[in-house]
């Protein structure tokens, strides 16, 4: 049985699973090798012809047996869930069968919980407690305007094609009986799943926000206008992939199952627990918001695997970084899937505080007082002011959006919720990573739109290029570091995607200064102006343009050992290659062109030993040097194959790099020792 806890405005999702279950994956040598079982009431009994596993099962109480990954590829198709009664189970199997079950994960204890909206009345932030008359005319969308969107929808003369993406959102159950998000605009997969209670705080009014930042449909003299307001919206259960049986952990099935339908932009506004502890030192001891900077706490390697093989499908994944205090605190906390690699990470970002020239003021541990910085403020959550026409934040020091290395851009806190529209709910704006991170999706369908072939890493790449610099603002000085690039500008992203595919385009970057952040962008099909910009200390930046590549006197280049500048100009570049060769970069060195595709450092984490894989046509004298985290080289090798191992088992447990160099390859990987 599932229950819904609401508390305040933020809705958690929690599976009721008896304290004697037991979760793990279990990787098989090979998926027809699993065993076989038949249902004797709540329980499986094996009924496969070998004799020593029917012995070995009989001890055991197994609840589920189950492929959780079955449309993967490579070993997750091999991977297999496991219900049990026994805590045992898991390394038994290793142990007694070690040539057959090659590997196991504990998940015990994972489950999925929205990243909710706090309502404007929550706390002691100033709010209304009913709702005004004619929302729909009166609403305020300088969220909107904060971000520039109308300069986005210039690109977009007459709507022509901009219904042509279509947004996923992993949510609760859009509702559809508001014109903004109607039956002919939103889609469902697995709709007897949802729950499709509507009501305030429920996980329906949720979504429903959600769903209208993204996407809410614009020009029908109605409600609110989202991002990408033609765009249309497929809606599957945020916790799809654990509903039935109960206490399955969520594997991205259901996400795989839209990319197959044509999604190629998803947006996660929760997060996941992470597995029980072996031995927990309080009850229900897991990692929701997790504290340990190298990332082990809660990450489950299939999971990230799968949402490797989302992005190497072109799917871009962007999920809330979370709601929880760590700002003001002296750990950054990490929340999943908003931390695995390959997944947009969205914090927020504050337009204006209260009457926009009041300062804000409180006693921040380290920092002592901020004041008078009034612009561009990443700060606690809070309310939002009582002129509905002109909402302005007021700042909650006590509360805070989470930030941390793992952040990638922040997107604005306020923002209309359309759910409290239709129900007259009292909580009309909201102000946390859940609002935030709509912004950024219905941004990546815009961009979509209008080049279908930008890549998962090209898209990520343009919105941080184009993001505007908050850590100069001395207000943001604890956030230096935990607040990714900077500030979603979605005008100036949509334009950039514009003028990096036409053929007279210029595409700007500027204003910015780039410390940390890989960026590889090889399809620019005209002109590349670097402006006002500066790219330093382990800042890697590799740049093609077709034709002409400018830099004006006042950009600055100083990388350090671990980063590099690299810009080339390729006349025979292609803006959209063919789609066999999707994942494949065009670059250019000399006087010859290849095909480089970026390079795979795995696992990772890893104990110092791992491998690295290319697919180079032919590789020579590659020099392989790894890094520690203040740019010291603690490693050193040279090597002549496309595929190869490294063992650095001696050093310390830490955050490393390691840069690729040769005549046709520079780049640099980053990998977590444990």
């Amino acid at each position: 049985m599932r229950k819904l806890f609401l508390f305040f405005c933020c809705i958690l999702y929690s599976q009721l699973h008896s304290q004697s279950n037991y979760i793990f994956n279990v990787e098989l040598n090979d998926k027809n090798n699993a065993p076989t079982f038949i249902r004797n009431g709540n329980v499986l009994v094996y009924n496969g012809t070998n004799p020593t596993e029917a012995a070995f099962f009989a001890n055991y109480t197994i609840k589920e047996f189950y492929q959780p990954y079955p449309n993967y590829s490579g070993y997750l198709v091999n991977m297999f869930t496991v219900i049990t009664t026994s805590s045992t189970l898991m390394n038994d199997l290793k142990t007694q069968f070690p040539a057959k079950y090659l590997k196991t994960e504990n998940l015990t204890g994972m489950k999925v919980q929205l990243l909710s909206t706090y309502p404007n009345d929550y706390g002691n932030g100033v709010g209304y407690n009913n709702p005004v008359p004619n929302l729909g005319a009166n609403i305020s969308l300088k969220s909107m305007d904060y971000v520039n969107c109308p300069k986005a929808w210039g690109f977009f003369p007459n709507n022509i094609n901009k219904g042509n993406v279509t947004i996923g959102i992993s949510d609760g159950m859009v509702n559809t009986s508001g014109l903004d998000l109607a039956p002919t605009k939103v889609s469902y997969l697995y709709q007897n799943q949802f729950n499709p209670s509507f009501f305030c705080l429920s996980d329906s009014w949720h979504a429903t926000s959600v769903a209208a930042i993204a996407s809410a449909q614009g020009n029908n003299a109605h409600g609110i206008t989202g991002v990408c307001y033609d765009c249309k919206i497929m809606n599957i259960p945020y916790g799809y992939d654990a509903f039935e049986p109960i206490d399955t952990p969520p594997d991205f099935s259901g996400l795989m199952e839209m990319a197959g339908l044509g999604v190629k932009v998803i947006n996660m506004s929760w997060f996941m627990y992470g597995p029980m502890p072996s031995t927990p030192t309080i009850p229900n001891d897991r990692c929701g918001y997790c504290t340990d900077p190298t990332y082990q706490d809660g990450f489950i390697q299939s999971v990230q695997d799968a949402i490797n093989q989302l992005h190497d499908m072109g799917v871009v994944l962007v999920a809330a970084a979370g709601n929880e205090t760590s700002a003001w605190l002296p750990n950054d906390k990490y929340v999943y899937p908003a931390s695995y690699n390959h997944v947009i990470s969205v914090t927020t970002v504050h337009a204006k505080n209260h009457n926009l020239t009041d300062e804000l003021t409180g006693p921040i541990p380290t920092y002592g007082y901020i004041s008078n910085y009034n612009e561009d403020v990443i700060c606690a959550n809070g309310g939002i002011g009582t002129d509905l026409s002109n909402p302005v934040f007021v700042p909650f020091i006590e509360w805070s959006t989470t930030t941390n290395s793992r952040v990638d851009i922040c997107a604005p806190a306020f923002a209309p919720l359309y759910s409290s529209f239709l129900l007259g709910c009292p909580g009309l704006y909201g102000d946390t990573t859940s609002c935030a991170t709509p912004f950024v999706t219905g941004t990546v369908a815009l961009m979509q739109t209008l080049n279908s072939c930008i890549l998962p890493d090209e898209v990520e790449d343009v919105l941080q290029l184009t993001s505007k610099n908050l850590e100069i603002k001395p207000a943001n000085v604890a956030f230096i570091g935990r607040s990714g690039s900077g500030k979603l500008e979605t005008g100036d992203a949509v334009e950039f995607t514009n003028h990096m595919m036409n053929p007279i385009g210029d595409a700007v970057i500027n204003n910015q200064d780039f410390w940390r952040f890989n960026f590889d962008l090889q399809h620019i099909n005209n002109k590349l102006t670097i402006s006002n910009q500066i790219f330093r200390d382990s800042n890697t930046s590799n740049f093609i343009a077709k034709n002409v590549i400018e830099v004006l006197q006042n950009s600055d280049f100083r990388p350090n050992a671990n980063g590099f500048v690299d810009l080339k100009i390729d006349g025979t570049l292609t803006v959209c290659p063919p789609p066999s060769s999707r994942n494949q970069i065009s670059g250019i060195q000399g006087n010859h062109t290849n095909i480089i595709n970026k390079a795979k450092l795995y696992p990772n984490p890893n104990n110092g030993t791992f491998s690295i894989m290319l697919s180079q046509i032919e590789i020579k004298n590659l020099e392989v040097t790894v890094f520690d985290i203040i740019g010291k080289p603690v490693y050193q090798t040279i090597v002549n194959q496309n595929e190869f191992e490294l063992n650095v088992s001696h050093l310390p447990s830490g955050i490393y790099l390691v840069k690729l160099s040769s005549n046709s390859i520079n780049e640099t990987l980053k990998f977590v020792k444990k």
